[in-house]
């Protein structure tokens, strides 16, 4: 630093002995001269100190773009104008393009500039001249940037001139002051070579200068300083102020205030004065100069895009010296996406529940969880990850215990030789990420850190110091280096031995030692492992609970994880868990070499059976025919602990028993004789032997012989006919089909029932186990299942019970009687009137009747019939004719006058009905055909559609249809015929009322019948003779095209009462006038109808308008139309129109004037022709005629 604090003192000195040398009188405007080139320095003057998209300040400040972002091109005009009155200045140019291209590296400049000025600009005297120039910048730190560039400059002004020289500057940044914010001080040296100047140079400023020296000025410093006063997202205010010294030889400040709304509209103000143009009265303006200018973002926001992403239009306007003032437009043209979002960061962390995650580590080199391993990926599309950190802060003090980094970033100050060799060197690159970030522990010292809890912090940023935070303090990480407690025990049980018997158990699901307890303890951990292992210590039965809990004491049903039961043999228990940090805990239960404390399985189950060898007997019965045999057979009497001989009655009571230990085996067998202990005899009843066991193995087996019986009591039964007579038919009708009776009787091993024919030979065999039913139903079948034959049986019933005891009992005669007589009856007509008109009075009944053989009753009906049915269901209400039993018989034929209950039957359908009831259940009814009682004739009413119709016409006129309602009869007829009396249709409906006609004018064959009028008639005859016939009604059929024209006697009238076309006569003109039915002639005006005539019948030949409308007023002038229209009775229309028709009430008014009175048509060009101008009413027609003197029309 020292050394650079003397090179500048030298640069410093050198400058001032060089610009000894020369005198400083620059031309008019020459100060000025930097900010012309284009809008952006008029609003913001000589700022040395500028920041953002501003590729155009690096001609004042070569350091100003050292954090460029962007590509940028900037192009500018400007115009100098002498704006007072005439402008004898003239008019003068100036335009720039400059661009900027950063480069990890630093930021490359460039520009071209062109200033021209008539030689009449004596306020500007420059001439025409070119200046092109690149530079540097570079940002060498996190608050210094430096900057330099190199320029040549040629022209001429009638004469040749030169220049050459470079720049240097500097930018340091610093923190907010107060309400200053984001403060920048700028410092540049200009000039340092040749300035630019011709051969023939322009005059100076001074009084009686005759050459100015050269412009810009050499070896210029200038120190510039700026800062927010206010910075929001909406809303930034700044302001700058800056001093350069020309060649210290004067002394020029500069104020400036900017506005700015989203960085989207900006507003710059600024004013400068030097004391030279003060001291020598130059005629510099002091009104400040204006930039607006704004952005126009273009193209895709994606940070990938790398097209045109904005446009930055401004504007601006400085007044310069006397009377001239420049104006200037340009723009800044950027490529690619400013980089508004930081890296990208993403870190896998555990899930979290209602809180931040948590991860546990235990760094106690077992090899488990031994650091905190977190997966990592950090990018950035856009820019450069210059930098990140991983943070680990202990959460109870908030100390940070361990900081790991990496970044690639600038110094934060130049302070020594090697910060300033860093700045230089240093280039923008992404600093290397691991896939994974791991923490073993331990602080930054290396020492382990306490159990506990501890935060953990990861940031990443950019070179634009746009940091992502969003992993801060992101997630927990417990240290925990202590192994959880674990503790476990087989709990005793309430048994006859203690001590080793608590380890064995038999789960064979008897409900005795079915399973083993443990009784456990342990600290609260998030997890707990049951196992059973067997010999090959492999798991045969786990599970686990994941609650944060302590232990809960576990029961082993003896089952795997299949819940399948294991081998008989050893097995261990082993409890265990592992805490969130890796920690494990266990406790075993079988670890002795002998396995003397281990679990063991033993679900050996003796078999033990026990038998009665005799399924009954009596103990009323002398000998072992009295008793029964009881035997125990038992597989092993090891490890017996008691037992217990018993007998049982069916009801479960103990009414015997015998008992022992271990020590005294239970006896092999013994009789029983069915005496309780105090001998007396048993109740008849079912009994069972048994034995219970008690093993040492929780086994406890109970077990029963088959169950005998004691009986000493013969079968009895009894047989009763549910029915008042011993006959049936099983025949199926649904009558008397099968034969009940009630059975009873005791219960007994087997009942057997029989039936059997006259002759003794069993038809039908059936036994019953225990008791018989309560009920025997026989259907007539044999024990086949096919139906017996017509006959008489015997039903009878028999049992040996177990001790042979016999019974018989039976029943007899049954009959089975399947006949079905039938019968029928035959009638002499289908209808009949009992009127007394001598004319089908009486119907004729005959009846035939298969047997009457055991005939028990029969009755006769008439009723009558419902919707025609022959089910003797579907009748109406019955009236008895006759009736008797089986001593009177049923004629066998009778005539019937159509009475019942001695009145005449309503008219209707009707028939007979015959039940017939025999003895063997057979019951039938069998009907008559029906017949009809009929006295009144067929009625019914007829119309049509309409009177004319027209076959050819549209759907709706070219059918007639023919309306029919009448009575339901057997036939009913429709006849149409001709003038003539031809038959030349004919309908027919049957059974039903007439029916419709729809007639479309043809013949049954499809042949159109010819234009007439036609008749037609409705007839029908009764099965009683009864007839009717309809009047005729007539039809006509017209098929002529119809025609209609209409004319006008004039088509134009001015009904105004003069006697002139006062009035318009019509003509209608229509096929067949005499038989239209309906028509009207309507007068409209556009769509509106203003008058109307109409009527029936005959049309008129002519009406007569006189121009009044419907309210009989006079219409309006105007053009209107005719419209007739005509409806004939078969449908047929037709329609015919006249117009346009003209009412005109004005007449028609014209004037002439002449050009001329007097003209010469002879072709010398002079007065040929004279004009006639004519005006006139439009509309009208007119003829213009030239008459001589004599009244003859030449023309």
């Amino acid at each position: 630093m020292k050394k650079a604090r003397v090179s500048a003192m030298m640069l410093i000195l050198v400058s001032f002995s060089i610009v000894g040398v020369y005198a400083y009188d620059p031309p008019k405007g020459a100060s000025l001269l930097g900010r012309i080139y284009g809008p952006w320095t008029m609003g913001g003057g000589l700022s040395l100190t500028e920041k953002g998209d501003n590729t155009w300040n690096f001609l004042l400040n070569p350091a100003s773009t050292s954090e460029e972002e962007l590509p940028i091109l900037a192009l500018s005009y400007t115009g100098i104008a002498d704006t007072s009155a005439g402008g004898p200045q003239g008019w003068g140019s100036a335009a720039m393009a400059a661009f900027s291209l950063p480069k990890v590296y630093g930021v490359w400049n460039g520009s071209v500039r062109l200033f021209s000025a008539p030689s009449s600009m004596t306020s500007m005297p420059f001439g025409t001249f070119a200046t092109i120039g690149g530079g540097f910048s570079k940002k060498i730190s996190s608050g210094l940037s430096v900057g330099a560039s190199a320029w040549l400059a040629m022209g001429g002004n009638g004469s040749f001139g030169w220049g050459l020289w470079s720049d240097i500057g500097i930018v340091e940044e610093f923190g907010d002051m107060g309400f200053l914010k984001s403060p920048r001080l700028g410092f540049a040296f200009s000039g340092i070579g040749k300035e630019f100047n011709y051969e023939t140079p322009p005059i100076g400023m001074s009084p009686g200068s005759t050459a100015s020296s050269g412009f810009p000025s050499a070896f210029s410093p200038s120190l510039g300083f700026s800062a927010d006063l206010l910075n929001d997202y909406n809303l930034r205010i700044m302001a700058n102020i800056d001093l350069r010294a020309p060649s210290f030889a004067d002394l020029e400040g500069e104020i400036g205030l900017g506005i700015s709304y989203r960085n989207m509209l900006n507003l710059r103000i600024s004013a400068a004065e030097s004391l030279y143009d003060i001291q020598k009265k130059t005629g510099r303006s002091l009104w400040p100069s204006i930039t607006i200018s704004g952005s126009i973002p273009l193209g895709s926001k994606d940070p990938q895009n790398k097209g045109v992403s904005a446009i930055l239009p401004a504007f601006g306007f400085m007044p310069l010296y006397d009377s001239l003032n420049s104006f200037s437009i340009g723009a800044q043209i950027a490529w690619r996406q400013h980089d508004m979002s930081p890296p990208e960061v993403k870190l896998e962390l555990p899930p979290s529940v209602g809180g931040p995650p948590v991860a546990y580590i235990s760094p106690n080199d077992d090899s488990k969880q031994d650091k905190l391993e977190i997966p990592l990926s950090v990018k950035d599309e856009q820019g450069i990850v210059a930098g990140w950190l991983f943070k680990i802060e202990d959460r109870s003090s908030g100390k940070v215990v361990r900081t790991i980094t990496e970044q690639s970033d600038l110094p934060d100050r130049i302070d020594s030789f090697s910060s300033i060799k860093k700045g230089f060197g240093y280039t923008k690159q992404n600093v290397p990420v691991p896939n994974i970030l791991d923490w073993d522990g331990r602080d930054d010292e290396g020492n382990p850190v306490p159990d506990g809890t501890y935060i953990v912090s990861f940031h990443a940023w950019d070179d634009l110091g746009k940091t992502n935070a969003n992993y801060d303090s992101c997630m927990n990480v417990v240290v925990d280096r202590s192994a959880p407690i674990v503790n476990a025990w087989v709990l005793g049980s309430e048994q006859l031995l203690q001590g080793f018997d608590v380890m064995i158990f038999s789960p064979d699901g008897d409900n005795s030692k079915d399973t083993i307890s443990f009784r456990v303890q342990g600290s609260i951990e998030d997890n707990w492992k049951y196992e059973i292992l067997n010999e090959n210590n492999v798991a045969i039965r786990t599970m686990e609970i994941k609650a944060r809990s302590a232990p809960r004491d576990f029961v082993w049903d003896g089952t795997d994880d299949r819940g399948k039961r294991v081998p008989d043999g050893y097995y261990r228990f082993r409890l265990s868990t592992m805490d969130p940090a890796g920690n494990t805990g266990y406790k075993i239960i079988g670890i002795s070499d002998d396995k003397s404390d281990w679990i063991v399985v033993d679900t050996s189950r003796p078999a033990v059976k026990v038998v009665a060898d005799k399924k009954a007997f009596s103990p009323k019965k002398e000998g072992e025919a009295g008793t029964a045999q009881i035997s125990f057979e038992l597989e092993s009497l090891d490890n017996l602990v008691t037992w217990k001989e018993f007998i049982q009655d069916q009801n479960g009571k103990t009414v015997w028993t015998s008992s022992g230990d271990g020590s005294a085996p239970p006896p092999e067998s013994f009789r029983f004789g069915g005496r309780d202990p105090s001998g007396e005899v048993l109740p008849d009843g079912q009994y069972r032997a048994g034995i219970e066991m008690k093993y040492r193995n929780g086994y406890s087996p109970l077990s029963y012989s088959e169950s005998f019986i004691l009986d000493a009591t013969p079968p009895f039964a009894t047989i009763v006919l549910d029915d008042i007579r011993a006959i049936f038919s099983p025949d199926g009708d649904g009558r008397r089909d099968t034969l009940a009776f009630s059975l009873s009787g005791s219960k007994e091993d087997t009942w057997k029932l029989s039936i059997f024919d006259e002759i003794g030979k069993p038809v039908y065999t059936r036994e019953y186990r225990e008791a018989l039913p309560e009920r025997f139903e026989w259907d007539g079948t044999d024990s086949t299942g096919r139906r017996v034959i017509d006959n008489k049986y015997t039903l009878e019933i028999e049992s040996v019970d177990v001790a042979g005891n016999e019974f018989k009992v039976g029943f007899e005669p049954v009959v089975v009687d399947t006949r079905t007589p039938s019968a029928f009856f035959v009638l002499n007509r289908e209808a009949f009137s009992p009127n007394d008109d001598g004319i089908a009075d009486i119907l004729g009944v005959k009846l035939k009747i298969d047997s009457i053989d055991g005939l028990l009753d029969w009755k006769l009906y008439v009723s009558s019939a419902l919707n025609g049915s022959v089910n003797a269901e579907k009748t109406g209400r019955q009236i008895a004719l006759l009736q008797g039993d089986g001593t009177n018989s049923p004629p066998t034929d009778f005539q019937f006058d159509g009475k019942g209950e001695g009145a005449l039957l309503k008219e209707g359908t009707y028939r007979f009905e015959l039940f017939l009831e025999y003895e063997n259940g057979w019951k039938t009814t069998k009907l008559s055909p029906e017949f009809v009682i009929d006295i009144t004739a067929p009625r019914a009413q007829i119309s049509r559609s309409r009177e004319f119709f027209n076959p050819r016409g549209e759907t709706k006129q070219s059918q007639v249809i023919i309306s029919q309602i009448g009575s339901r009869e057997a036939l009913w007829i429709g006849e149409l015929r001709d003038n003539q009396g031809v038959l030349r249709c004919k309908w027919e409906s049957k059974d039903s009322q007439p029916s419709e006609i729809l007639w479309d004018g043809r013949t049954a064959e499809g042949a159109l019948l010819p234009d007439g009028i036609y008749s037609y008639r409705l007839f029908c005859i009764d099965l009683a003779g009864n007839s009717f016939a309809s009047e005729p009604i007539l039809i006509g059929i017209d098929t002529v095209v119809k025609q209609s024209s209409l004319s006008a006697d004039t088509m134009a009238i001015s009904p105004n009462g003069d006697g002139i076309q006062d009035k318009m006569t019509l003509s209608i003109s229509a096929t067949a006038m005499e038989s239209v039915q309906d028509w009207q002639l309507a007068i409209l005006a556009g769509q509106e109808r203003v008058m109307e005539w109409k009527g029936t019948g005959k049309v008129p030949q002519t009406i007569i308008w006189e121009g009044i409308s419907l309210t009989r007023l006079p219409v309006p002038d105007g053009s209107y139309a005719a419209i007739f229209r005509a409806e004939y009775p078969n449908g047929d229309s037709t329609e015919a129109s006249l117009g346009p028709l003209i009412v005109d009430r004005i007449a028609p008014q014209a004037t002439v004037s002449l050009s001329r009175l007097i003209f010469s048509p002879n072709g010398d060009g002079i007065n040929d022709t004279m004009r006639i101008e004519q005006d006139s009413v439009g509309k009208d027609r007119w003829q213009g005629s030239i008459f001589d003197l004599a009244g003859k029309a030449v023309c």
